[in-house]
């Protein structure tokens, strides 16, 4: 068995370096490559299939269904998109993520693939009132536990006139404790399209995206470093670290770029040893990660221990307030009077307990059969 994950593993690896090959525009191998069903399947994975297909000559053929699946999705998003920008006109919707990158880093909005559309909104609850009186609701996989919490900095809410495309209305880019970064600013300073959608200044996209990859524990797609490659082409490097700086954002930033140098760059992982630690860790596969290992990267990922205390203690007073509104916890023990009239449990959930297990935790026996 050992050997057997041994050799997956090792598979897994060499078509993690020759799609980085690919994204960093090396030669591809011949069409009769046996790499190449396992690469595609890959590159789908990651989101870069059409991204392949318009760079990639030798792969077109076997990558046409991906795109054209692509270019099918994109006009549907971009339906959804003009009909919550055209409920929310007047309130200067800013436009993230996979919606802003498809219209201004990349020729073709099939080329960058996504699953929602992002909008930025600001604290006020006016955008989530427009849309819910036209009839959107919160998406069903989104409630329970702290996503069921007021304060909650996004919400995820279903198109009526397309129930599978999902609206994400952001009145921050995370949890305050986090950052101090200023959501008003970056509105006010946001960039109006020939069309009239707004996206993020250039400097700001580039902070609020590697915001985004902190608060993913950096385990996100090769296409959200795609997006990343692009986006520090057109900022100003001085302004962006002046900015990080102030909105307590330098571990996010240091650590994207150099989880970007080291995939579709190809450099050494250099820097302090966490910093090795995180981008080192980067897994192609996206394997879940334990939750001791997930709660040090987001530590790791906030700038001052202070503010590491109080996301911890927020998060924790987030659970408290959406456990109280669920109301008190079924109860694990069902009971049954005792011979001397005492309480006696009945087992787990009511349930019988095991064989051989104390007559009182047993149950009541079961009826005799006739």
């Amino acid at each position: 068995m050992a050997g057997i994950t041994a050799t997956r593993e090792g598979r897994a690896r060499r078509d993690h370096a020759l799609l980085l090959d690919l994204l960093r525009g090396a030669p591809a191998p011949g069409g009769q490559d046996a790499r190449w069903p396992s690469v595609i399947a890959l590159a789908a994975r990651h989101g870069v299939a059409p991204l392949l297909h318009d760079t990639v000559p030798s792969l077109q053929e076997a990558l046409r269904r991906h795109r054209a699946a692509e270019l099918a999705n994109a006009v549907r998003l971009r339906a959804a998109e003009d009909r919550a920008l055209h409920l929310l006109r007047g309130l200067d919707p800013v436009l993230l993520k996979g919606a802003a990158y498809a219209r201004v880093l990349y020729r073709s909005p099939e080329l960058r693939p996504r699953g929602d559309v992002d909008l930025l909104v600001g604290p006020a609850g006016e955008a989530a009132r427009r849309l819910a009186a036209a009839g959107y609701r919160r998406h069903p996989g989104t409630c329970g536990g702290v996503q069921d919490d007021p304060d909650r900095h996004e919400q995820t809410l279903v198109d009526p006139a397309d129930p599978a495309v999902a609206i994400d209305l952001h009145r921050a880019f995370c949890q305050p404790e986090r950052t101090r970064i200023d959501v008003a600013a970056l509105i006010a300073r946001s960039v109006a399209l020939p069309d009239g959608a707004r996206v993020l200044d250039a400097d700001d996209a580039v902070l609020a995206h590697a915001l985004n990859l902190a608060t993913h524990e950096l385990r996100v797609p090769l296409i959200q470093l795609c997006d990343l490659q692009r986006l520090w082409r057109r900022c100003s490097a001085a302004t962006v670290v002046e900015r990080a700086r102030q909105f307590r954002l330098e571990r996010a930033l240091a650590c994207s770029l150099s989880l970007l140098e080291a995939t579709l760059g190809g450099a050494r992982i250099t820097g302090p040893a966490w910093l090795r630690w995180m981008v080192g860790r980067y897994d192609p596969g996206r394997r879940p990660l334990g939750r001791l290992e997930q709660l040090a990267r987001k530590a790791l990922l906030i700038d001052r221990p202070l503010d590491r205390v109080r996301f911890a203690l927020a998060h924790a007073a987030a659970l408290l307030r959406t456990a109280a509104r669920s109301g008190p916890p079924p109860p694990l023990l069902a009971w049954r009077g005792g011979a001397d009239g005492a309480p006696r449990a009945r087992g787990i959930g009511g349930l019988r307990g095991p064989p051989g297990a104390d007559p009182d935790l047993r149950g009541p026996a079961p009826a005799p059969r006739v």
